[in-house]
């Protein structure tokens, strides 16, 4: 997933590179914040996180 693809049965492929809490968390591998955004499936406001899996540092 570190390039961004992720994938859901309602939604089908959508790429989150362009989301700056996804490309926080592949920078520091913590515990990552986004900003205010409207979302691009729901079109609702939304602050997103984004937290490591125990790949991130491998």
């Amino acid at each position: 997933m570190k390039n961004g693809n992720v994938w859901s049965a309602s939604t089908g492929r959508i790429n989150l590179t362009d989301r700056l809490y996804f490309r926080k968390l592949l920078e520091t591998c913590v515990l990552a914040a986004g900003d205010y955004q409207i979302g691009r499936v729901t079109g609702k406001n939304s602050v997103n996180f984004g937290y490591p899996s125990a790949q991130c540092r491998g």
